[in-house]
This record gives structure tokens, C-alpha cells and sequence, in this order.
């Protein structure tokens, strides 16, 4: 049980590390950098916009700075609440 509780442990800190580390990369991306990833998403599936999810995120996050930074506050507050309980585990 001790090994379980351990790698749960372990396994939370690193996620909520790569949560962490997309929020301040999402914070400090520009909007050109947005565009590149909203024309590099139409432009694979041959020009045309699909309704994936990830189109339709990329797409509100492209126009709008004040929605980027608060899910980058967002993704930042919850891997270090999610590194934090990771630690209180192990």
C-alpha cells in the first residue's frame, strides 16, 4: 500500500509540474504564436475549420488576451494545488 500511496504521489506532483508549466507558457505566448497554432491546426485537416475542441479553443483564446491569461491562472493554481496534495501524499 505504501508503494501505491508513493507513486500516486509522485505521479500528481509530475502532472501537476506539466500543468504549471503550460500555464506560464500560455501566459507568455503571444497572439502571433496563437495564430501560428490556429493556421497550423486548419491548414493540416486541408484548409477547412473543424469543431474539435482544440480548433474551437484555439480560436477563442487567438482574439481574446483577458480569457488566455485567466486559463493560464487557471492551468497554473491547479498543478500547483494538484503538486501540493502530490506531496502531501508522498
Amino acid at each position: 500500500m505504501n508503494v501505491i500511496l508513493t507513486l500516486s504521489g509522485t505521479f500528481l506532483m509530475f502532472s501537476g509540474f506539466f500543468s504549471i508549466l503550460t500555464g506560464l507558457i500560455l501566459y507568455k505566448m503571444k497572439q502571433e504564436d496563437l495564430g501560428r497554432m490556429y493556421m497550423s491546426l486548419t491548414m493540416m485537416g486541408g484548409g477547412e475549420h473543424s469543431q474539435s475542441p482544440m480548433t474551437k479553443f484555439i480560436t477563442n483564446l487567438r482574439g481574446n488576451d483577458p480569457l488566455k491569461k485567466n486559463w493560464a491562472y487557471a492551468l497554473f493554481c491547479g498543478g500547483l494545488f494538484l503538486a501540493l496534495i502530490g506531496a502531501a501524499i508522498c
